[in-house]
């Protein structure tokens, strides 16, 4: 059995570092991309075919890796909550020892870890996604690099990056930092009210 939960929880591993991989990759593709554009070391039009060949690898990741990734999410979001009620609960917790005491302590920073860093990988790639929306402009105020290129090309470029609508998602919904954010400062708040009523008690 323990063999069994070990394999399961490499498969867990592998399927997140997988996922990580790929979007440090997606990243540092577009950050490459981005200044190869600036330092007029690549044209417009194969800016544009890059950024077509990037919108394919993102489609990828969205609906292959994001699947996976969002069902080992899931997992262990479901493990992190049950390893704090278990911590929490006077009468679950009143026999355990203190070695079963810091196993479920360290497994429930584990399983939050792993959460945790897929989601700040998909907040890396939309940033990364939005820098690429704000190349456009960039490029079209510089006051050198482009001087001979002819304006009606510039203004096609700033429309195509501007309606460019990338995004990794993770349960098919799109992430972003400034959502992220949101959401953990509303269950922080959530959590500090329930303290104060009285409806969480903390076992010490």
């Amino acid at each position: 059995m323990l063999v069994g939960f070990v394999a399961l929880d490499m498969v867990y591993l592998c399927v997140v570092i997988s996922y990580c991989v790929q979007c440090s990759l997606l990243v540092y593709y577009m950050r490459g991309l981005k200044e190869r554009v600036l330092e007029r070391t690549l044209s417009l039009e194969e800016t544009i075919k890059k950024i077509g060949q990037f919108e394919t690898y993102l489609q990828e990741l969205n609906n292959k890796m994001s699947n996976a990734v969002s069902l080992v999410l899931f997992n262990f979001i479901t493990m992190a909550v049950l390893g704090l009620v278990s911590l929490m609960d006077r009468k679950e917790n009143e026999y355990f020892s203190a070695l079963t005491f810091v196993s479920v302590s360290f497994a429930l920073i584990l399983w939050m870890t792993m959460w945790m860093v897929p989601i700040i990988q998909a907040c890396m790639v939309s940033g990364a996604c939005n820098t690429i929306r704000k190349l456009g402009h960039d490029v079209r105020v510089r006051p050198f690099g482009f001087t001979d290129t002819a304006a009606n090309n510039l203004d096609s470029f700033i429309m195509f990056t501007a309606t460019l609508n990338m995004r990794a998602k993770l349960f098919r919904i799109p992430i972003r930092a400034s959502y992220v954010m949101f959401l953990v400062i509303t269950v922080c708040l959530l959590l500090l009210l329930a303290f104060q009523l009285g409806t969480i008690e903390v076992w010490l």
